[in-house]
């Protein structure tokens, strides 16, 4: 009788033990050069994390005077997924609370971006995509090369349908400062939708339409169907400054605001 008492308690003693083993934190699944990092801080049974948190950087209200991009050069495979940072800084270069920055690309064929600052990998190819926050701008550098092995899931939600898009085309004033801007007036915007909700690529570009920037540079329009959108820009005639063609993803939002700026001829 006391034997099988005795083998019973080893039993669930041997369980118990079983049972304490913790499991190994969760790695994310990404391609080359894009791969997140493995989660860290994960419960390891001590009651405390793995690592200790970081002091949090300190903020201000602003103005923006300057934004940087981390990082700026940025290399995937076709088919996945990249982040970029867009850190807007105050004179003093401490990051500036509670502002948004709204991103374009040279070519939406290569890399489309989010408005959350994710990019994503469309074709073989190298473009320059660009962060505007309070009309300053900074660009980075994404090269995009074949796709080894199979992408892994998209980390965003799909795209909205409908949403509206209010867009503000500024010039970039003479000198070295960059983030010396001005309203471009009168210049015409044109819309032509080339993707899907979910990022798929339409076989013919769909005509969205065209209308001209106000005396403050701000152009509008409403209830666009989702998807990613090739856009034109042409001042009007005589201006110092000159056309572009430029783009936005799928955005999961339904009211997009962003910032367009012009180099001078």
């Amino acid at each position: 009788m006391h034997r099988r008492i005795l083998a019973g308690l080893m039993i669930v003693a041997f369980v118990a033990a079983c049972s304490n083993d913790s499991a190994s934190p969760t790695i994310g699944q990404n391609g080359p050069n894009g791969a997140s990092a493995p989660i860290t801080g994960a419960d390891t049974g001590s009651g405390a994390p793995t690592t200790p948190p970081s002091t949090p950087e300190p903020t201000s209200n602003g103005p923006v005077v300057t934004v940087e991009l981390s990082p700026k050069t940025l290399t995937l495979s076709v088919g996945y997924y990249g982040h970029i940072d867009a850190i807007p800084r105050d004179v003093n270069g401490v990051r500036v609370a509670g502002k948004m920055a709204t991103w374009t690309s040279d070519n939406t064929n290569i890399v489309i971006p989010s408005d959350t600052g994710v990019m994503y990998a469309k074709a073989v190819g190298t473009t320059t995509v660009h962060a505007t926050i309070d009309g300053h701008s900074e660009s980075a550098s994404i090269t995009v090369n074949a796709a080894v092995t199979p992408p892994s899931a998209p980390p965003t939600q799909p795209g909205v349908s409908k949403f509206d898009l209010t867009a503000t085309v500024v010039g970039q004033l003479a000198g070295s400062d960059t983030s010396r801007t001005e309203p471009v007036t009168g210049a015409t915007v044109h819309l032509t939708r080339i993707g899907g909700v979910a990022g798929d690529t339409l076989t013919t570009g769909i005509d969205a339409g065209s209308a001209s920037t106000d005396s403050r540079g701000i152009v509008s329009f409403k209830n666009l169907d989702g998807g990613s959108y090739t856009i034109d820009i042409t001042p009007a005639a005589g201006s110092p400054y000159a056309a572009v063609r430029t783009g936005i993803g799928a955005p999961h939002v339904t009211d997009v605001q962003t910032t367009f700026s012009l180099r001078r001829k």
